[in-house]
Order: C-alpha cells, then structure tokens, then sequence
C-alpha cells in the first residue's frame, strides 16, 4: 500500500512531508482546508499512470495555475513516495507554453536499507510517466515497476452526489460488469454480476442485508436483463417485504442510492488497491451513516482507504489514529494525523465526533 508521500506545491498544500498513511485515512476538516486537494493530487497521479492526465493540469487554464499560490511562490510540483520498500518520485515543471513536464522520474527498490539505490527511468517527453511503459518491459527493477503501475492504475475514486443519481437509474450495459464505476453508473451490472458468480455471491447478499438495515421494507434487488435489448443491458427494480409487487428504480431516494453505491464500493469482492471516497456522508441519514461506518471499517481490512468528510457522526465510528485533520495555516494546508494519548481524557466523556463539534481538534480555517 502507499506508506508515505510527500508533495510540494500544489494548490494548497505548500509542503505535505513525509506523510504517513494508514490502511484507514479519515481527513476531516472545513470547507476550503485542503481535503479535496489532497484527493485531486491522488487522482492526478491515477489519471497519469493511465495516460489520462490534462498536461495543464486542470479542465481551464494553465500548468502554472496548479502552482501552490499560482506559481508565486512555488516554481514547481514535487513528488514523492513510500510503497513498502520501493520508492517513486517525479517532479512536474509548467513550461513556457503553460503545459507540464515531468522531469526526475525515478524508482528505489530497496528504501530503508544500507543504501538507496535510486535509479532514473528516463528522461520523460510529451508529458508521459516512463513507468507506465516500462511496466510492460523486462528489465532492471520492472518487478518493482509493475507493483507500482497496477497498484496506482487500480486505485478508484468515487464521490456519489445527486447530480449523478440519474445515471444510477438508467439500463445499463450488462459486460460493464468488472469494477463500479466512479459515478455509479454501471451499479446494476456490477450487481448482477455479483448476485449470478458463486465467487462473489456472499458480497451480494451483505449488499442486501445492509441496504435492509438502512430500509427494512427493502428485501432483494431485482436484477433481470432487459428482453427488448436481448439482456445486454439491466435496470435496477426491487421488492419489498411481503409483497410480490416490483419496485422501480425512481422509487428508491438520491441518498439510498448513493447508500447502494458505498456498499457496492466497499463490499466489492476484489476491491482496488485504495479507495478514496470524497464526502461519503452527502444525503444518507444517521442510520445510514452508522452502518456506511461498520463497511468502511471491514473493507479497510481488505484495501487502503482514504476519506474525506465533514461529518461528525461518521468519524464518532473510528479510532484517533484513523483521523487526519486538515486545515489552513497562513494560507497553506496541513495535515495532523491525531494521537489518542492527546485526547485520552476528553474521550472519556465525549465522542470523537462530539470533540470535533466542540472545536477541541482544532480543524478549522484560521485566519491569514
């Protein structure tokens, strides 16, 4: 899993250094803090190894307007990580022409031992990472080079909102069955599949027992593909309990939808490498939450996760060490992951959610 990163320069995060991550990272803090940068860095990163990455680095504008302080202050972007023992580093530089170039790129298969042998892939053109190509070639380090490459190209990010909640709905094709797509978009074929493979059939059904949780008239899905399109597409129905009857998918609410998708995404029988989940929180209520919080924590035993939220009732759930707070400081992001020691006392008598509702983490905008 990713043990460390380091970056400099981006957005908001003036210099995030040597920051340790856990199987579970939940960053919570204020609106504007940095959490959804960090998450973008992340999706950056994923977006180059697929060879899907802007080299301007955003939808509008230029290279430079990714620049920590627009480029005021920081000439570039500098990145580096931990996996285990193998380390990976690059620089991205805005040229003249406000695109990126990625310079340095280089891999250290034996990090932590007498000596760190690092080895530079090449000199990178067009923009491209050389780890990607070289993940399909023998050679020195390409053992370490592919855990590298499938394990950032696998990593999914998902943020469920309502602007998605119609693509959820409609029929969807049956073959796009294989990862749930980050909208959601493939949800009833990621089902099917599930409900119809021995291999994954226990995943299905604890689907179905927490969205019974959440709605306790819900009973099963109703996953049968569509005659009319000679079953290669599916529609999400339903029923309830005691009645024969089926649901549509317009009968189920924007937030049991998404609640649908997060067990799809956590319960998921051969999850990614990580998964990042950007406000998860977003429309469920309180009993949804509790029970979104009980699969965070069983897929965490499975996969790296990375969270970010606002909501206090979900992080009363974790432990401190789970939480990273994230706030501003002159301007600039930090990242604090908490310590239990720190807040024995307080724990005691409050929650953690309780704690951040009061302040006493401290994950607040302060004034520049």
């Amino acid at each position: 899993m990713l043990d460390e990163i380091k970056i400099k320069g981006y957005k908001s995060i003036q210099n995030l250094d040597a920051f340790k991550l856990r199987k579970l990272n939940v960053l919570i803090g204020a609106n504007g803090a940095g959490k959804s940068n960090f998450i973008s860095f992340l999706k950056m990163l994923n977006s180059l190894m697929l060879g899907q990455f802007n080299k301007n680095g955003s939808e509008n504008g230029c290279a430079r307007n990714v620049l920590y302080h627009g480029s005021d202050i920081a000439e570039k972007i500098a990145f580096s990580s931990r996996f285990g023992t193998i380390g990976y580093c690059f620089n991205l530089v805005p040229s003249a022409e406000g695109l990126f170039t990625i310079e340095n790129e280089s891999i250290c298969c034996n990090l932590g031992s007498s000596h760190d042998d690092w080895r530079r892939l090449a000199n990178t053109m067009c923009g491209k990472l050389m780890l990607p190509k070289k993940a399909t070639e023998n050679g020195p380090d390409s053992d370490s080079i592919r855990i590298l490459f499938d394990s950032i190209s696998s990593w999914r990010f998902y943020h469920f909102n309502g602007s998605n909640s119609s693509s959820m709905k409609d029929s969807q094709a049956t073959e796009e069955c294989k990862h749930l797509k980050e909208d959601g978009s493939n949800l009833g074929s990621v089902l099917l599949e599930m409900k119809d493979n021995e291999g994954s059939r226990r995943c299905y059904k604890e689907i179905v027992d927490s969205v019974h949780l959440v709605m306790p008239c819900f009973a099963d899905f109703i996953l049968v593909p569509d005659a009319e399109n000679h079953g290669t597409t599916v529609s999400i129905n339903w029923r309830q309990n005691g009645s024969d009857c089926p649901m549509q998918q317009d009968d189920f609410s924007d937030g049991m939808l998404r609640f649908i998708c997060l067990a799809a995404a956590f319960l998921q029988p051969d999850p990614p490498e990580m998964i990042i989940v950007d406000e998860p929180e977003l429309g469920l209520s309180n009993k949804a939450i509790d029970i979104l919080s009980e699969l965070i924590l069983s897929a965490s035993k499975r996969t790296q996760i990375i969270i970010a939220t606002q909501s206090s009732r979900l992080i009363s759930h974790f432990s401190c060490e789970d939480l990273v707070v994230v706030k501003k400081i002159m301007g600039a992001s930090s990242f604090e992951r908490l310590k239990e020691k720190d807040f024995a006392v307080w724990l005691e008598e409050y929650s953690l959610g309780e704690l951040w509702e009061k302040n006493i983490m401290q994950g607040v905008v302060q004034n520049e």
